[in-house]
């Protein structure tokens, strides 16, 4: 008697985060292409870092890995993988940059990031995800960037000193930098007015600002 083995292979999920639409338009036409063999499929495309992050924090839209690219006009990819690790050890991180590898792989390593590509090779960035999903790490500079798997990085990061802005916080922080009253924000995120200034004030205390004021001007002087 044979037996059939009707078992599937898990499908994982994408998430890409880019700023510049026509970039991501033609990136997601190529891995969606290249990587449907491979059981990966894209759930998302963002255009923003915010929305990157708004995406990550509800659990039907959280990818098994992420494509960022670090050069962002809201806030940087660097951010991006830091709030993201800061609250998740099981999201892949993966960077990507127009500019030379070494100017931002140790800034991605010390994000949290499980690599980095450049945008202009969609081969090697497919190689890279598929390797990242088997647990490696990809690092195109050998040993001298130190990157670390999805749970290293989020244990370093999570014993370091608290300064690091969970995804929420980042959200608020940024929505009230844009001038944001505490009742859009609420109702953009969903939360009450209460909560969000319980988040801004741990904000507020990790980044050592004396007030308010002083934590948007912080993070406005951060994003020049």
């Amino acid at each position: 008697m044979s037996v059939v083995n009707t078992s599937k292979e898990i499908t994982r999920q994408l998430g890409v985060v880019d700023n510049d639409k026509f970039a991501l338009i033609a990136l997601c036409s190529i891995l969606k292409r290249e990587l449907k063999p491979h059981n990966i499929r894209i759930a998302w495309a963002a255009n923003s870092g915010l929305e990157a992050l708004a995406l990550c924090t509800k659990s039907i839209s959280t990818p098994n890995i992420m494509l960022i690219d670090i050069s962002m006009e809201d806030i940087s990819g660097i951010r991006v993988c830091r709030s993201i690790r800061h609250d998740n050890p099981e999201i892949q991180l993966l960077a990507m940059t127009s500019f030379t590898l070494e100017s931002y792989a140790r800034q991605a390593a010390e994000a949290g990031a499980q690599g980095i590509v450049a945008k202009n090779e969609p081969k090697e960035i497919c190689n890279a995800i598929q390797s990242i999903l088997s647990g490696n790490c990809w690092n195109p500079l050998s040993d001298t960037i130190p990157f670390q798997t999805a749970k290293q990085s989020y244990n370093r990061i999570r014993n370091q000193a608290n300064t690091e802005l969970s995804v929420r916080e980042t959200q608020i922080v940024d929505l009230c930098a844009r001038g944001y009253t505490y009742k859009e924000i609420a109702t953009q995120l969903n939360i009450s007015e209460a909560t969000i200034r319980t988040y801004l004030e741990r904000a507020r205390e990790k980044l050592h600002a004396s007030n308010r004021v002083e934590l948007i001007a912080m993070w406005l002087d951060e994003r020049r």
